[in-house]
C-alpha cells in the first residue's frame, strides 16, 4: 500500500496540474476575463479526485448501456 506522504504528493501534484489546466482553459475559452478565474481554478484543482471518480462512473454507465441486455432465463441460468 502507498504511504501517506506519497499519496499527499500525488494529490498536490494533481492539484497543481489540474489548476493550471483549468486556469489556461478558462482564460482561453472565456469571452471576457473574469476576475475570479484563478480562484475557481484553484478550487477545481482541489476537487480533482472527485472529478476523476465522476468520469469513471459516467464511462461505466456508458459501457453498461451499450451491452446487450440478457433475458431472465439467461440470467437465471448462470
Amino acid at each position: 500500500m502507498l504511504e501517506l506522504d506519497v499519496l499527499l504528493a500525488l494529490y498536490f501534484c494533481g492539484w497543481v496540474v489540474v489548476s493550471i489546466g483549468l486556469y489556461v482553459a478558462g482564460r482561453r475559452f472565456a469571452d471576457d476575463a473574469a476576475p475570479h478565474t484563478f480562484g475557481v481554478s484553484v478550487l477545481g484543482g482541489a476537487v480533482w479526485p472527485l472529478l476523476l471518480v465522476g468520469v469513471v462512473e459516467a464511462s461505466s454507465i456508458v459501457v453498461l448501456t451499450k451491452l446487450q441486455p440478457k433475458s431472465a432465463e439467461e440470467v437465471s441460468a448462470c
